[in-house]
C-alpha cells in the first residue's frame, strides 16, 4: 500500500502562483477565479468592513486574493470549522 505524500505550504506557493488555490487537510485544492459581479460585492463589502473596522478596535477588513498562513490545533478531527476569536486570528 502506497503512503500518500502531505502537501506542504512550499508545493501551494508553488502551484498558487498560476492561480487561487488552498491548502486543506494536506491537500493542494485548486480555486476557480471570482466573476465579475461577485466581485464588485465583495469589494462592497471589504469597503462597509473597512470603515467599520475602527470603530470596534478588534478586526481590519482585507479584500480578495490575500494570503493567510493559520494553524489551528484541532482536538476533534470530526470538527470541519471552528470560531474564530476577533483580533486573535491575524497574522
Amino acid at each position: 500500500m502506497a503512503t500518500k505524500v502531505r502537501a506542504t505550504i512550499d508545493d501551494l506557493f508553488r502551484v498558487a502562483g498560476d492561480g487561487k488555490a488552498e491548502l486543506v487537510n494536506g491537500q493542494v485544492v485548486l480555486m476557480l477565479p471570482t466573476g465579475g459581479m461577485p466581485s464588485v460585492a465583495a469589494g462592497a463589502i471589504v469597503v462597509s468592513l473597512h470603515l467599520h473596522a475602527p470603530r470596534t478596535k478588534k478586526a481590519c477588513a482585507v479584500g480578495d486574493n490575500a494570503a493567510f498562513r493559520v494553524s489551528y490545533p484541532i482536538a476533534d478531527r470530526s470538527a470541519r470549522t471552528r470560531p474564530s476569536t476577533p483580533g486573535r486570528d491575524r497574522g
